[in-house]
């Protein structure tokens, strides 16, 4: 992790899904660069609990929010729990754990609270934090998406969509966001085969997350099965991505944009 982690991504950071998982390592280790937290999920037992560990493990401020993530009510909520805040950093890590079944078998009302956590929340959160960060010049988003999100699946159809949805978003946030100096990172954060293969831990991922955040592309893989890896992410995505970029920017009749630096 770089050492001006603090100055490039602080003073504060929110961390949707801050509760457990992945979103509480990420949260942890952010803790330990000596930025203060905003944690935001709907069980506040268990963002107290993780609000507690941090405050005893590290010398920072940290807020909770307790917000349905799922709400169309969760961006005004969030506002008024950051307010007096400057946000240099923004994690999404917002899917939560569901059982398998086939598609019409499901709940619609469940399906569409799915679809507004993690894409209307994501997007409503990302530009409203990443529009600070732009007019500031620093900054960054992480977006979690599982590697399942790179290709559809049986029992998991509207799962994978709606991950897919943020993997292509902060692709392409990667490249706007990049023109003001904000750096956007997904991180593919499980293997696909479950029954075969075992997921990096979250504080593995958290670190590998972390450390790529702006040293990187786009994204970062954590999945300790690099088959999987490599026959998810076979195609030259930033290829692709400046392509289609480009063919944007014809049919906008918009600029064309510089593609950030992978270092």
């Amino acid at each position: 992790m770089r050492i001006d982690f603090k100055s490039r991504y602080g003073p504060w950071a929110v961390v949707a899904g801050g509760s457990s998982g992945i979103g509480s390592a990420i949260a942890t280790q952010i803790a330990a660069q000596g930025i203060d937290l905003v944690l935001l999920d709907r069980d506040g037992v268990a963002l107290e609990q993780a609000a507690d560990h941090i405050r005893a493990a590290h010398d920072v401020d940290v807020r909770v929010g307790v917000v349905e993530l799922a709400g169309v009510s969760a961006l005004p909520e969030v506002q008024e729990v950051v307010e007096g805040t400057e946000v240099g950093l923004f994690v999404a890590d917002t899917m939560r754990p569901s059982g398998g079944d086939l598609f019409i078998r499901r709940s619609l009302e469940q399906t569409l609270q799915m679809v507004t956590m993690n894409c209307q929340t994501v997007v409503a959160l990302s530009h409203y934090l990443g529009r600070k960060m732009a007019s500031r010049h620093r900054g960054g988003l992480i977006l979690t998406a599982p590697q399942d999100a790179s290709a559809g699946s049986a029992y998991m159809a509207a799962e994978n969509a709606t991950k897919a949805f943020s993997l292509v978003l902060a692709e392409g946030l990667w490249i706007e966001l990049g023109q003001f100096d904000v750096d956007v990172l997904t991180v593919p954060a499980a293997p696909i085969d479950r029954a075969e293969t075992k997921a990096a831990a979250p504080s593995e991922m958290a670190t590998a997350a972390l450390d790529a955040l702006g040293n990187t592309g786009p994204w970062t893989m954590t999945s300790t099965d690099g088959q999987t890896a490599e026959q998810a992410w076979a195609t030259d995505r930033v290829a692709l991505m400046e392509r289609l970029t480009k063919a944007a920017a014809v049919l906008s009749d918009l600029p064309p944009l510089r593609m950030p630096s992978r270092t």
